[in-house]
Parts: C-alpha cells; sequence; structure tokens
C-alpha cells in the first residue's frame, strides 16, 4: 500500500508539473547561454502507454530523446538534469548536464571520465569500458557494479560525451532495466546543429 500511494504521488506531482501533457518548461537563474529548459510530451505510437519524448534546451543548444517503456520523466533545472524511473522504483536514468568542457579541448579524456566515475561511485568495481556515442559525438563510457544492501547487486552504465552545451553525462542505475534503458535514451539521442536548429529523425525511435 505504501508503494502504491508512494507511485501515485510521483504521477500526481508529474501531473503538477505539465510533464504528463507536454507543457511543462523549467528555468533558472543561470546565465542566459546556459539556462535549462525541459519539455516532455508522449509520442503519437500505438502502445499501451506511450513512452515520452523530452526536449531539453540549453542557451541555444537543444536535445531530444526517447524514455524507455515505462519510465515516468521529471526535470530537476537546479541540477541541470532530467531523471526517469521505472514503475517499480529499480531502475533510475538521469541525463544531465555535468559542467563545461575542458578549456580548449573538444574531446574527453577517458583517464579524467574514470576519476569522476571513482570519486562519483566509491564502492564500484568498473568492469569493463566502451565508447558512448550520442548524438554524433562519443565519449568514454563504464559498466559498473557493486553489492547495495543486504548484498544485492548494483549495476550501473555511465557515459560521457562532449557537447556545445557542455559535459553531457548519461546515467542508469540499478536493475537488469539498466541496460534496455541506458541503450533507448542514448540510441534515440539527437542534438540540434551550430545553429541551434533541431531535426528530429524518427526512424531510431521505436525502441
Amino acid at each position: 500500500m505504501q508503494v502504491h500511494k508512494f507511485l501515485q504521488l510521483i504521477t500526481a506531482t508529474f501531473l503538477q508539473l505539465g510533464l504528463m501533457t507536454g507543457t511543462a518548461r523549467a528555468d533558472i537563474s543561470l546565465p542566459e547561454s546556459q539556462t535549462f529548459q525541459v519539455t516532455a510530451r508522449r509520442e503519437d505510437v500505438q502502445r499501451a502507454t506511450p513512452p515520452f519524448r523530452v526536449f531539453v534546451t540549453v542557451g541555444t543548444n537543444k536535445f531530444t530523446f526517447i524514455t524507455p517503456d515505462g519510465f515516468q520523466v521529471r526535470d530537476d533545472p537546479a541540477q541541470q538534469r532530467v531523471i526517469m524511473v521505472n514503475a517499480d522504483q529499480t531502475c533510475t536514468i538521469t541525463f544531465r548536464i555535468n559542467g563545461a568542457m575542458p578549456e580548449g579541448k573538444s574531446e574527453l579524456d577517458a583517464k579524467t571520465c574514470r576519476d569522476w566515475v571513482s570519486n562519483g561511485y566509491p564502492d564500484a568495481q568498473v568492469l569493463d569500458e566502451f565508447s558512448g556515442n550520442a548524438g554524433g559525438r562519443s565519449g568514454p563510457g563504464f559498466n559498473l557494479q557493486w553489492n547495495g544492501s543486504g548484498s544485492t547487486a548494483r549495476s550501473a552504465k555511465v557515459a560521457f560525451i562532449p557537447s556545445a552545451a557542455g559535459i553531457l553525462k548519461f546515467s542508469a542505475v540499478g536493475s537488469s532495466a539498466v541496460q534496455n534503458g541506458f541503450n533507448t535514451v542514448i540510441m534515440t539521442f539527437q542534438a540540434s546543429d551550430a545553429d541551434g536548429k533541431l531535426d528530429i529523425q524518427t526512424g531510431s525511435d521505436q525502441m
């Protein structure tokens, strides 16, 4: 019953934010070039519960991606991030702006990203590394695992992607839904061009 009430509370919060109807917009007191705005709408697809398409605007930069099936979405503009959670609360996926790109750099150094992972997940073991690809750019990615409460195995996927808006961090933490959920977000992720134009390609939406 407590879980049911908690899910009802989350749903009510989403409705208040307007994220379920695609009317949400969040602004925070940042320099104009770094204002973080989020909108979301249900995709017009033939499914019992259509996924959300999320739109993120950071200054003149625009991004969009599809949420995994069964995931709800909320914005956290204070932390410049979008959070997605599945129905049973066992998997959380986050897209965020993880700070500015290093001065004079257009790519990310794997060692630096590895240090960020070690600091952010101090109890985790890096199982392997991979090249994350999103929006036509690539960057270091990591598969992690550690023991949670009651020795329950927990896993995570994290990738850092360079962009004109800053360092994009994609992360998924939790259960077996991590792999598929992470892939849905990163494989449907699209970024605007140098002029700020976002040309949405729908061929990869049906994950």
